[in-house]
C-alpha cells in the first residue's frame, strides 16, 4: 500500500479508474469525488494522474458530488451527496441526467448501460442510459445498500448488493 498522488485529497466519497482517458483525457487516471477544502461547499472531480499529478477536472460551489461509475461508452455517471441528482459527463461539465425519488443514490451500471441506483429508502430502481426509469422496485432492502453488478467470472453479471442494515452481501435474482 502506497499513497497516490502529490497531495491528500480532503473529504473524499468516491473512486472511478478512467482506464481510456475518455473523461480526463489521459488513461489510467483515478478520478476522486471530493468537497475542495475543510471549508466546504465547493465540490470538485480530482484527477490523479499516472505521474502522481493532482489537478481538478469538475469543480463548483454548491455540488457535493459522492458515487462514480462508468458506462461502456466511457461516459461518467456520478450522485450527488444530499441530492437525488444522478448527473452524467462525457467530458464537459456534468449536467443532470435524471432524479431518484429517496434521497443520496448509490450506483450501479450494468453491461447494457442499464442504471441501477439504491437510495435512503433501500429501494433499488432501475434506469436506462438516457434516464428514463425502467422498474421503480426492482428489489428492496431495509434501508440503503451499496450495490454493484458483476463483471463476468464466478460473479456473472448479476446486481450485488452489501446491506447497511445486516453487514451482508446479496446477490439480486434477476427478477429482482
Amino acid at each position: 500500500v502506497e499513497p497516490l498522488g502529490d497531495t491528500p485529497i480532503y473529504d473524499p466519497d468516491g473512486v472511478a479508474l478512467d482506464a481510456t482517458g475518455a473523461i480526463s483525457g489521459v488513461a489510467g487516471t483515478v478520478l476522486v469525488a471530493a468537497i475542495a477544502s475543510p471549508a466546504g461547499g465547493v465540490g470538485t472531480i480530482w484527477a490523479i494522474r499516472p505521474t502522481g499529478t493532482i489537478e481538478a477536472l469538475f469543480s463548483g460551489p454548491g455540488w457535493n458530488p459522492q458515487e462514480m461509475v462508468f458506462d461502456s461508452t466511457g461516459r461518467l455517471l456520478i450522485t450527488e451527496f444530499g441530492t437525488r441528482r444522478v448527473l452524467a459527463t462525457s467530458g464537459g461539465p456534468p449536467q443532470e441526467l435524471f432524479s431518484t425519488p429517496a434521497g443520496t443514490a448509490v450506483i450501479a451500471v450494468d453491461a447494457a448501460d442499464r442504471i441501477y441506483t439504491c437510495g435512503d429508502d433501500g429501494i433499488v430502481r432501475i434506469y436506462s442510459s438516457s434516464g428514463q426509469e425502467i422498474d421503480p422496485s426492482y428489489a428492496e432492502f431495509p434501508e440503503r445498500a451499496y450495490i454493484d453488478v458483476g463483471r463476468g467470472a464466478g460473479f456473472g453479471a448479476a446486481l450485488y448488493a452489501l446491506s447497511s442494515s445486516d453487514g451482508r452481501i446479496y446477490r439480486v435474482a434477476s427478477d429482482g
